[in-house]
């Protein structure tokens, strides 16, 4: 059997989960969802205690990648730092970057990481029985109503897939 992709988050993941209710449902995926501490600080509705006691593993950065961070961010002044802590490690575990932010999903496209968002991490609830299509449409709609930013064609395409 293979083992759990890895997939590293940066807060705007877990703050669209919570909106949509599904913040259970994403830790019943064949996933490990990783963060780094300066993105954990970040996090906080739902809190970062509440996403590691589900099973989000908070890790810290040593030193050498702390330089790193500063030395992409000339490169890509515009993620944050913490933002590009997230890419940092998905580079250094060979992960998937899992990020709703245009800035850090565009370096990561940059740096080679394989970069996916809300919506591929819905549709794969749906593909994995976790959650059916109509409950994955409420949370979309409820994510949206919240005010995330998610691309109108792609939100569109997965409701009319979901709700097949």
């Amino acid at each position: 059997m293979d083992s759990p992709k890895t997939v590293i988050t940066d807060a705007n993941i877990w703050i669209d989960l919570h909106r949509g209710g599904l913040i259970a449902e994403a830790f019943k995926l064949d996933l490990v969802f990783k963060t780094p501490d300066l993105v954990a600080h970040e996090i906080l509705s739902p809190s970062a205690a509440s996403l590691k006691r589900h099973g989000l593993h908070v890790l810290e950065l040593p030193g050498a990648r702390v330089l790193e961070i500063i030395q992409m961010a000339r490169q890509y002044p515009r993620p944050s730092r913490p933002d590009l802590s997230a890419l940092i490690l998905a580079l250094s575990e060979g992960a998937v970057l899992l990020t709703g932010d245009n800035a850090l999903r565009e370096a990561g496209k940059l740096e080679g990481v394989e970069v996916r968002g809300v919506l591929w991490l819905l549709n794969k609830m749906v593909e994995d029985q976790v959650v059916n299509g109509d409950r994955v449409v409420v949370a979309l709609h409820q994510m949206l109503n919240g005010g995330s930013r998610l691309p109108k064609a792609d939100c569109e395409r997965f409701i009319q897939k979901w709700r097949a």
